[in-house]
């Protein structure tokens, strides 16, 4: 059974509320790269069937991001993914036949990245 499992949890308090969650993420993930370059790795990310959305996306973090994935229903063979270039923002995952296990997502980095997933928890909303 794939299942998704978080690494690390922060739980990160503005009073002020001037940050999204989303801002105090990408904070996160930039002091984390600092600590532990994420460069010329590759991932495999097990997405459960029972939470995932239907969406996924690929996001290049500060640069140009030579990227290569086997899933998805649009993989990436060694393309550059930048801002003004070429983002995927708009995945899903690759299509299985009723019965059958969702594969894996691989994902093959140059540069770091950033990977974004729907969650739902409500079985009705999948379909």
């Amino acid at each position: 059974m794939n299942q998704l499992i978080a690494v690390k949890c922060w739980l990160i308090e503005t009073a002020d509320q001037e940050l999204t969650d989303f801002t105090k993420c990408l904070a996160i993930m930039v002091e984390e790269i600092k600590r532990q370059p994420l460069q010329g790795r590759r991932h495999r990310l097990g997405v459960n069937p029972a939470q995932g959305g239907r969406w996924c996306s690929l996001i290049a973090i500060g640069g140009l991001c030579r990227t290569h994935t086997t899933g998805l229903k649009w993989n990436l063979d060694n393309q550059v993914l930048q801002f003004g270039r070429l983002v995927s923002t708009f995945n899903t995952y690759e299509p299985v036949s009723q019965g059958n296990q969702r594969k894996p997502v691989i994902v093959t980095t140059d540069q770091p990245l950033l990977w974004c997933m729907g969650i739902c928890s409500d079985k009705k909303l999948h379909n």
